[in-house]
């Protein structure tokens, strides 16, 4: 299925097409596993921070970064898309914060360090959203729980939207992500009004639940995710991998995120409250 297809049904988002953003007016920070320079993608990755390997021109050697980044703001002008696979915000500034390694793992750390350069670099870049579409292991000490909350409220207090995938270890109650637990991000789950994906699988079978520990309301909000074709790491021989579909609360988090950037166009006051 294509990201503006079932979803801009589902999401009414045809109406918001005279909406949309020119490139410039404000960014996007995505904490992921990078952002690989995809022609849907390419001059408008304005900023790449590397806290694994400490490169530095943008990569994705794990790919979902780069699919969460297509979702977000593809313009869909690769090969085999010709518009097919475009984003939702396909003129959107984007930032590649890498804090998840080659296998998709990433630790509280490195979280941390992506928070505080957005907050060193957030009038730099004019950031007004973050889009975590990653999990955090429940193991994290009280001090950091600590930390992250003081980190998150400073990020709320700068009129900074955080977005973040409840993740995929539901459907038990109290499954959510530590990250989308937290009072002061908005936490995204998945819901497809039935739809299965080609595995036959339903994302309420594994999209995770509240309550949450501030609020019985968790998650905040819920979006479809499933079978979401978004842009590709290029396989550098063949370079065919252009686009690829993939299943989860990462994506429904990604359109959640860029349709809080339609209003942002619409209200620029809008704050996470």
């Amino acid at each position: 299925m294509l990201v503006l297809n079932r979803i801009r049904q589902l999401l009414g988002l045809d109406e918001w097409k005279k909406l949309r953003l020119t490139a410039g007016e404000y960014s996007i920070a995505i904490l992921d596993s990078g952002i690989c320079e995809h022609p849907d993608l390419i001059g408008r990755i304005v900023a790449f921070e590397d806290f694994i390997n400490h490169r530095k021109q943008p990569y994705d050697d794990y790919g979902h970064g780069t699919h969460i980044a297509g979702i977000i703001g593809g313009n869909g002008n690769g090969i085999q898309s010709n518009g097919k696979f475009e984003g939702i915000l396909p003129r959107i500034d984007l930032i590649g914060l890498k804090v998840l390694d080659a296998k998709g793992n990433g630790d509280y750390a490195n979280i941390r360090h992506a928070f505080l350069w957005i907050l060193k670099n957030k009038d730099k870049y004019n950031i007004k959203i973050i889009n975590v579409s990653i999990g955090l292991e429940n193991t994290i000490g009280e001090d950091e729980q600590t930390e992250l909350a003081i980190l998150l409220n400073a990020l709320n207090k700068e009129s900074i939207i955080t977005v973040v995938a409840a993740g995929n270890n539901g459907p038990m109650p109290m499954s959510l992500s530590r990250l989308a637990d937290s009072d002061k991000v908005i936490s995204v789950g998945c819901h497809d009004l039935g739809y299965q994906s080609r595995y036959g699988k339903n994302c309420e079978e594994y999209s995770a639940r509240g309550p949450g520990s501030f609020s019985i309301k968790k998650p905040d909000l819920v979006a479809p995710g499933t079978d979401i074709t978004s842009c590709s790491t290029l396989n550098r021989k063949k370079r065919t991998n252009y686009y690829a579909r993939k299943s989860g609360t990462s994506m429904a988090t990604a359109i959640i995120c860029a349709t809080i950037g339609m209003k942002i166009n619409q209200y620029p006051e809008i704050s996470m409250d």
